[in-house]
């Protein structure tokens, strides 16, 4: 495709934010803005990308990789209501212990190239991190505000005798549920009610439906995988900063 080829989709998309100014000013500035920020931040990293898959260095690679971490897990944060100490790095480091690996494994066992090449490690770390921001921002979200509003019930099946595992053990798996849901549900209706949108693009380059669907649905199940590793991570870290180690509520 050529930039010309988006002309009808840029009109397509004028239309709607014109008819949105007319209907609400605030849908018309949320679309203009996420619509113009979405074009500029695209056309700057394909610019990015192409210097970092021509410089096949390593050294950038890790680097890219950190600097899309740190921005996941800061959006984590910006996205939960009742922020704690800590919560920044518990993201950070929930990241990198659950999507680093499967990202290097799912990288090398599609494509059998090493764990490191650019062209596809960054691609699938970005769809990875995409999910989990969300899975963790949800489930992080809810389970410290059901730990805020239920307070005094969980003191209270502390002081008669409950770990803090087992007293947080409902909401912790309500939150889990939580965060695992729009992973869970698009995996339902993917290949019934929904093409999904990479299976879409491989098939339109050029690829057999049946290899577009082996990539498809090894993509799903990294990232499912990577969520709810993650999901486990954050939530047991969150549980160790909330808690002090007489099981005392530290807000």
């Amino acid at each position: 495709m050529k930039v010309i080829d988006l002309i009808i989709p840029l009109l397509l998309a004028s239309g709607i934010v014109l008819m949105s100014y007319f209907q609400d000013k605030k849908i018309f500035k949320d679309l203009l803005i996420s619509i113009s920020r979405m074009i500029l931040q695209l056309i700057l990293i394909s610019f990015l990308l192409s210097w970092i898959f021509n410089m096949k260095d390593y050294k950038v690679v890790l680097f890219m990789l950190m600097i899309m971490t740190f921005n996941a897990a800061y959006n984590i944060r910006s996205r939960i209501d009742f922020k704690y100490p800590g919560l920044l790095l518990d993201n950070l480091t929930s990241m990198i212990f659950s999507i680093w690996p499967i990202c290097f494994l799912g990288s090398y066992a599609m494509y059998k190239t090493s764990m490191l090449e650019a062209p596809f490690l960054l691609p699938l770390i970005g769809m990875l991190l995409g999910n989990c921001l969300n899975g963790l921002s949800q489930g992080l979200n809810l389970f410290t505000k059901n730990l805020v509003e239920n307070k005094d019930d969980v003191l209270s099946l502390i002081a008669l005798g409950a770990t803090t595992k087992e007293a947080t053990h409902s909401l912790f798996n309500q939150s889990l549920r939580f965060g695992l849901a729009p992973n869970i549900n698009a995996m339902i209706s993917m290949g019934i009610v929904s093409i999904p949108g990479i299976m879409t693009g491989q098939i339109m380059a050029g690829m057999s439906p049946q290899e577009a669907v082996i990539i498809q649905i090894s993509i799903m199940l990294l990232v499912i995988s990577g969520t709810y590793l993650g999901l486990l991570f954050a939530l047991g870290l969150s549980k160790k900063k909330l808690f002090n180690h007489r099981g005392e509520i530290c807000f």
